[in-house]
């Protein structure tokens, strides 16, 4: 390392720490031997030289007690070495630790937070960037704005290939393709932030695939036609439905895909969806870890001790061993020794983006283990990670004779995503066995952006990608401490079982167009359908349907439903604008109105909202009006006289009113209301709730109306209050171009 020769350049840093403070502060007989020679040697390192002889030179050179040979040197090094371990009991820092040493710095003020995106962006973690990541971005914006479209689109189709997704990028180049009349391409980008509505240009050019769907759709026809007429009433043959229903999920996978209209469902009642499983013929068949080729590769977190070849493949139970090369040669269940050793090996299947599962039962075959199950391995700094540790630590390191068996296991899953640790995005935590055991069974099911994690058949939590980008590429296993035998290991595409509406174990979205909906309290990661997205997020105001009365005359129940609309609608977007103002976020205002109310009250309410809305845009703007005038009497020096401050208020006033009045937008749900709610089942939303939906379209924060927002509430606002609106258009004239 002092020759500058270790390959592992990691190893300098842990290396160079210890040796900066020993050289610097190191004492022998209450005597700093090395540290008159640091600025020598500091100022020496400029010059061309071998560095471990200019080192030996400087610290080696048997003068004022220090060593006159390089063993001598180690020998002081080891010792001081020695000093700083601590293993208790058996083992304790040397006493001169506490006496010359401290890690208290004397504290300091915390660090805020800068949300700014240069500084915290929402992009993935980089590892050693690839070539052109991020420069070909910038490249494309560069080429853009000086007109060459043809070579914009190279750098921003090569920035697709290295670099994360990101809207920005990906909106320009939607615009230069529109110049360029590349209709196909367009369609494709606005699809993947659901602005594409019309069906896709190139259709036309799928002859194969349109005869398909024809096909069918003709045989979802055919099955409604075979329906007997028994006693009058219309009765389904064995087994129609779900064929009817799995035909139907094949022709509307496909036709979501080209931006198609589904099949509209048929008149004969079928089966609800909660009420059939995840099985054929809505299921492909799970294929097993023994179909699929295995191979490895570096990965972020797993390559720093990696051990190539440090797995293998049993072919005759089909288990898949991470951690060893070889059969283990002892008796007994397991190796007490785990040795700290970096491992990762992959299915080499691409698993789309869509709805999967992986389920696998992880035995323990070390004292103790540190793994992962890895998901969207698209290379080496992208993926999902599953992340697993259980055992005894203290047995496996010789501190402990007895081990009792796993009695929990550690669990965490989360992605590579910037932002994703201070805003709670990743999840986990501890799951306890009824009894010692060596094994764990996992579930990881994914839709989409979403992963919902099992263990033992118990959920456990989810993780969604923040940029609502799908969880797709390989799927994997890694160890960076012990070994574990894979056992079971299969995937299972559950697109069939999606296209037919079965959500299984997945969680019921937040439909605004549907009469049910889930538990607001657990609204968090749930998306919401139909309220358009917004790259600033979206705040909602949710007003539930109230309970009215359906008696008496039709003109005063109107007014007596009015009443009710009238103090809710008032009390809650005073709060919500209050709540905006607060955390100084501007962002429209969306209020969700209760369909059900009729258009006349829903009409009023709306007005109701913008005049609140209004008059709170008038106190902002009278207090920035009152800045305005300080301001003007600082500059002369004097106080404004009355014909002055009327002036000021004639040009000021409305443009201030203007830029303070919040946007409000109005949307209708479905929603049960107050009538469907139980004090034991409150999934009727009996009550207003403040939403934060963010710009994948996801909830990621609730809660009841108070004008003081909470903790997750104020984070999510604040992030997205801070610069993370879309850059303005950058489109230079003629003359700067």
């Amino acid at each position: 390392i002092l020759n500058g020769e270790n390959e592992r350049y990691r190893d300098n840093y842990t290396f160079g720490y210890a040796m900066w403070v020993f050289v610097t502060t190191w004492e022998v007989h209450g005597k700093r031997i090395f540290a008159p020679q640091v600025t020598d040697w500091m100022l020496g390192c400029a010059k061309p030289r071998q560095p471990l002889d200019w080192f030996s030179k400087c610290f080696i050179d048997g003068k004022n007690g220090r060593p006159k040979d390089f063993k001598a040197f180690r020998k002081e090094w080891s010792v001081y070495l020695d000093g700083w371990w601590n293993d208790p009991p058996e083992k304790l820092p040397a006493d001169w630790v506490k006496e010359r040493y401290t890690s208290n710095n004397g504290g300091g003020p915390s660090s805020p937070i800068v949300y700014d995106r240069e500084t915290w962006p929402w992009t993935l973690v980089r590892a050693e960037p690839l070539f052109g990541q991020h420069h070909a971005r910038d490249a494309g914006h560069l080429l853009a704005d000086l007109g060459h479209d043809d070579d914009a689109v190279a750098a921003f189709l090569w920035s697709m290939i290295v670099d994360p997704r990101t809207p920005e990028r990906d909106l320009r180049l939607i615009g230069v393709l529109e110049s360029a009349g590349a209709d196909d391409e367009v369609w494709l980008l606005r699809r993947r932030y659901e602005g594409a509505q019309e069906p896709a240009p190139f259709t036309k050019k799928l002859p194969q695939t349109n005869k398909f769907q024809k096909s069918l759709a003709l045989l979802v026809d055919t099955e409604e036609g075979v329906a007997d007429l028994e006693d009058d009433e219309v009765r389904e043959r064995s087994g129609r439905p779900l064929v009817r229903r799995a035909l139907r999920a094949d022709h509307d996978t496909i036709a979501d895909r080209l931006g198609a209209a589904p099949l509209t469902a048929d008149s004969i009642t079928e089966l609800p969806a909660e009420g059939l499983q995840l099985f054929v013929p809505f299921s492909e068949p799970e294929w097993l870890a023994a179909t699929a080729e295995w191979a490895e590769r570096d990965l972020v977190g797993y390559e720093e001790r990696r051990v190539e070849g440090l797995w293998y493949y049993d072919d005759v139970h089909s288990d898949l061993h991470i951690g060893r090369h070889e059969p283990r040669k002892g008796t007994g269940e397991l190796d007490r020794a785990s040795h700290q050793r970096h491992a990762f090996c992959y299915a080499d299947t691409w698993m789309t983006a869509g709805r999967y599962r992986l389920r696998a039962d992880i035995h323990i075959t070390t004292a103790y283990v540190a793994g992962a199950i890895i998901l969207g391995h698209e290379r080496y700094d992208r993926k999902v990670s599953f992340g697993f540790s259980a055992g005894d630590h203290q047995y496996a390191i010789g501190k402990k004779e007895e081990f009792d068996g796993i009695e929990s296991v550690q669990w965490s899953v989360g992605g590579r995503f910037e932002r994703a640790g201070h805003l709670s995005i990743r999840d986990g935590g501890t799951h306890s066995f009824d009894r010692p055991t060596n094994s764990i069974a996992v579930e990881l099911l994914v839709d989409d952006a979403l992963v919902l994690c099992f263990i033992d058949g118990e959920y456990k939590g989810s993780y969604r990608t923040p940029d609502g980008s799908a969880i797709e590429g390989y799927v994997g296993f890694a160890m960076s401490r012990g070994a574990v035998r894979i056992s079971g290991a299969s995937l299972q595409r559950l697109d069939r079982a999606r296209a037919a509406g079965l959500l299984g174990r997945l969680p019921h979205a937040l439909d605004l167009g549907d009469s049910s909906v889930p538990d607001f309290s657990q609204l968090a990661g749930v998306p919401v359908k139909g309220l358009p997205r917004s790259p600033n997020g979206v705040f909602a105001v949710w007003l539930p349907l109230p309970e009215l009365d359906a008696e008496g005359d039709e003109a005063e129940r109107l007014e007596q439903h009015w009443e009710q609309l009238e103090r809710r609608t008032r009390r809650y977007v005073s709060k919500a604008s209050k709540v905006l103002s607060k955390l100084e976020a501007r962002v429209p205002l969306h209020l969700l109105l209760p369909a059900g109310v009729g258009e006349e009250l829903q009409s009023r309410m709306r007005d109701l909202a913008a005049s609140i809305l209004t008059e709170d845009a008038k106190h902002a703007a009278q207090t920035s009006l009152d800045e305005i005038a300080l301001r003007k009497e600082d500059d002369l020096g004097r106080t404004l006289t009355d014909e002055e401050e009327s002036t000021l208020e004639t040009e000021q006033f409305q443009r201030l009113i203007d830029l303070c009045t919040r946007p409000l937008h109005i949307h209708l749900h479905q929603g049960p209301g107050e009538a469907g709610w139980t004090s034991e089942n409150p999934t009727g939303t009996d009550r207003a709730s403040f939403l934060f939906i963010d710009p994948s379209g996801v909830v990621r924060a609730q809660q009841l109306p108070t004008t003081s927002p909470n903790a997750t509430l104020s984070q999510w606002l604040r992030v997205f209050r801070s610069g993370e609106a879309p850059s303005p258009e950058r489109r230079p004239s003629e003359e700067k171009r």
